[in-house]
């Protein structure tokens, strides 16, 4: 039998719903890559101003100059971004 704590299944679930939310991105990238989205979220300490979501060998998102790999995001963020999907 296994035993977590609490705190551990915490993590084991947020893990498991991020995991969740980017492959479901993924889906709809390979059915349509190339998504634009206008999505301002911080970043590293300063705001990013997300203009498109493309799938290339993983998920990533961009302001045109600068490109961030989905999996770096945090749910905050990854929530929006289906919200805008209708995920």
């Amino acid at each position: 039998m296994l035993n977590y704590s609490v705190a551990e299944l915490r993590v084991i679930l947020f893990v498991m719903e991020k995991s969740y939310v980017i492959n479901r991105i993924k889906e709809l990238c390979n059915k349509k890559n190339d998504r634009e989205i206008a999505l301002d979220f911080f970043y590293n300490n300063r705001i990013f101003h997300a203009k498109y979501l493309f799938l290339g060998n993983d998920l990533y998102v961009t302001d045109t100059l600068n490109v961030i790999e989905l999996k770096d995001l945090d749910m905050g963020v990854l929530s929006r971004i289906s919200e805008l999907l209708k995920i």
